[in-house]
């Protein structure tokens, strides 16, 4: 205890206790390091206490202790403490300079407004689950309508089924025939290929056909003529809802789709030449035939069995059609008027855009409620009309709630790219003075035999804290890149220069100051020079795009 060597450096191991006295303004800067010590122990604290009720908030404040230890404040302010009482106040007065940037970054991330940086997003969901409710009410009611027009003329829909079975018996009858007279070829050589490949295409077109009718339904097919524009204006009476995902699941589509894969590749090795291969296509496109024959068979009859009593039951699943129609009307309407923070928010086209579709909706729980009425007094043909109706409107609201997604994802990227710009600028001036700081050590080496002070091996280990933190900086911006949908090849420069800056950290950690590492580090300048510039070329690009999709809208 009562030695001369009880001191100990934080940087460079034990210092004679008598060369080193505490000065008025090392004391000071050692009561500024313990603040910063209790403050980074209450980040802890009091996430933990967040954690429950507002992990946002808490999710904050592990980052910013991260960040603080990212940093080494603790650390560096041990060092600047040092060189105050060594009266090295030129070299302490810089270090103090960078340190107070850290803590002000830290300030910055603890007073980051998440709610205004996650906006976008999260009305970008909100849209999202609306088109998805919205995706699901238009099959619902699709389907709704197809029972009712089968209701309405039972016989005629019975006439298109066995119009279709007859059809597709037909060619599974030619498609068997195809595959015999592929065997027949193949045993005879490959020449009469060609010529059952050119009759193996024309059936296959045949199969796409009837597919797309069985895909309408069969009251679709006998509406689209006669009933052309009578209900819902141009649109036409017999428009089924565009989903592609309704449409396959018509009894024998699916089954129909997968024939037509088989025989496109029997054609494909009947080309070929390989025989063998193509009747092993040829039959599975014949069991696919035969297995939508089934289907619709099985749909025939269950058309054949349905009463007029079933209309009870179809019109209960109107009303809970309706009903859940109402309700996310009731959530749009919920929304528009839970932001009431902004006084101009109705001039927002957006929320305009938003308001039209909760209309639409609105007008589609009415057209549904109506035609549930139809069908409880035995009127399916007047409850079809309706349930059209309701399609149309539910339609536009799916458009509308499509068109503001459109716009805010185009939002969303720009405000990724102008985060990206500030962070390559940030990046780019913390690298300028890192660059400066190596070569002026690097210069005052050669006057010194190749030997570093103390001072500037500091300096040093600040310099690649800085380089490790840029790293971490780019790693940052690779993400918002892949957020935002950049090209590959820009989110490669990224990558490269992020592992180039934690290269040129581990050398300025073994006191390296060499050609090699400023000429790295001027490539990081460079680097950064014309991510800048492409990041602004893609910011004017995408003004441009929206312009450009504003006059057309207009």
């Amino acid at each position: 205890m009562g030695t001369a060597f009880e001191v100990e450096g934080p940087a460079n191991g034990i210092v004679p206790s008598g060369e080193i006295k505490e000065s008025p303004l090392g004391i000071r800067q050692q009561r500024i390091k313990r603040m910063v010590v209790d403050l980074e122990r209450q980040f802890t604290e009091l996430a933990r206490a967040l954690q429950k009720d507002y992990p946002e908030q808490a999710e904050k404040l592990v980052d910013a202790f991260k960040t603080s230890k990212e940093m080494l404040l603790e650390k560096r302010m041990d060092e600047i403490t040092e060189m105050l009482d060594l009266s090295k106040l030129d070299t302490a007065g810089e270090q103090q300079e960078k340190t107070v940037d850290d803590v002000k970054s830290l300030i910055e991330l603890l007073l980051k407004d998440d709610d205004e940086e996650n906006r976008l997003k999260k009305e970008i969901e909100k849209l999202e689950q609306w088109k998805e409710a919205l995706d699901k009410l238009i099959e619902d009611e699709g389907n709704l309508k197809e029972e009712s027009d089968i209701h309405a003329d039972k016989d005629d829909a019975l006439a298109n089924l066995n119009s279709q079975i007859e059809r597709l018996e037909n060619l599974i009858d030619r498609q068997g025939n195809l595959k015999k007279e592929t065997g027949e070829e193949t045993s005879k050589g490959i020449d009469g290929l060609d010529r059952v490949a050119e009759q193996q295409e024309k059936l296959r077109k045949e199969t796409e056909e009837l597919r797309e009718e069985v895909e309408k339904g069969p009251a679709g097919s006998a509406q689209k003529d006669e009933q052309g524009g009578e209900q819902g204006g141009e649109q036409g009476g017999e428009q089924a809802p565009p989903d592609s995902g309704q449409l396959s699941q018509k009894p024998g589509a699916e089954s129909l789709r997968n024939a037509e894969e088989s025989q496109k590749g029997a054609e494909k090795r009947l080309t070929e030449g390989k025989g063998r291969q193509a009747g092993e296509a040829e039959q599975q496109a014949l069991e696919n035939l035969n297995k939508a024959l089934e289907e619709l068979k099985n749909e025939r009859d269950r058309i054949a069995g349905i009463s007029p009593e079933d209309l009870e039951q179809l019109g209960q699943e109107q009303k809970d059609t309706a009903g859940e129609t109402g309700e996310l009307a009731e959530k749009m309407g919920q929304s528009a008027a839970g932001s009431p923070e902004d006084s101009g928010q109705q001039e927002d086209p957006l929320k305009q855009g938003q308001e039209r579709a909760r209309e639409a909706v609105e007008s589609g729980k009415s057209k549904m409620d109506k035609a549930a009425g139809s069908l409880a007094k035995g009127k399916p043909g007047g409850a079809a009309q309706d349930q059209q109706g309701a399609l149309e409107d539910l339609e536009r609201a799916r458009q509308e709630v499509e068109q503001q997604l459109e716009e805010l994802r185009q939002d969303q990227q720009m405000e990724a790219l102008v985060q990206l710009e500030q962070i390559f600028r940030e990046m780019l001036v913390k690298q300028k003075d890192a660059s400066v700081v190596t070569l002026t050590v690097d210069e005052n080496r050669d006057g010194q035999n190749d030997r570093l002070k103390r001072a500037e091996r500091i300096e040093l280990r600040g310099v690649a804290v800085v380089e490790r933190e840029l790293s971490e900086k780019a790693e940052e911006a690779e993400a918002l890149l892949v957020d935002e949908g950049t090209s590959v090849v820009v989110r490669n420069v990224v990558e490269g220069m992020k592992h180039d800056l934690s290269a040129i950290a581990e050398l300025l950690d073994d006191q390296d100051t060499g050609k090699f590492v400023q000429r790295s580090q001027k490539e990081v300048e460079m680097t950064l020079h014309e991510l800048i510039d492409a990041v602004q070329i893609a910011q004017q690009m995408q003004q441009q795009q929206q312009q450009q999709q504003q006059q057309q809208q207009q």
